[in-house]
């Protein structure tokens, strides 16, 4: 469902509006707002995860991303899916 990239080849979802219809790979959505960087930021923020967009680890000292939203912890203090 929705729209699709309007990259030829790709059939990935469009991200956000605009005229150019593209997917997060092909340039859509919003981008990282630090000069140079062309990457898509993440929520929370305006700016990618390798420069400190998304949600981060809340262990304390840690300033790695977090896995998920909900936990809000980096695979090393707990975050992510485990074995089975």
């Amino acid at each position: 469902g929705g729209k699709r990239c309007q990259e030829l080849g790709c059939e990935k979802q469009a991200q956000g509006g605009g005229p150019l219809q593209r997917c997060s790979a092909h340039g859509g959505g919003k981008r990282c707002e630090e000069p140079g960087c062309d990457k898509g930021a993440k929520r929370p923020g305006s700016k990618c995860k390798s420069h400190g967009g998304g949600w981060r680890c809340e262990e304390p000292g840690c300033e790695k991303s977090a896995r998920d939203g909900k936990l809000r912890r980096c695979m090393a203090h707990g975050g992510g899916k485990r074995c089975q």
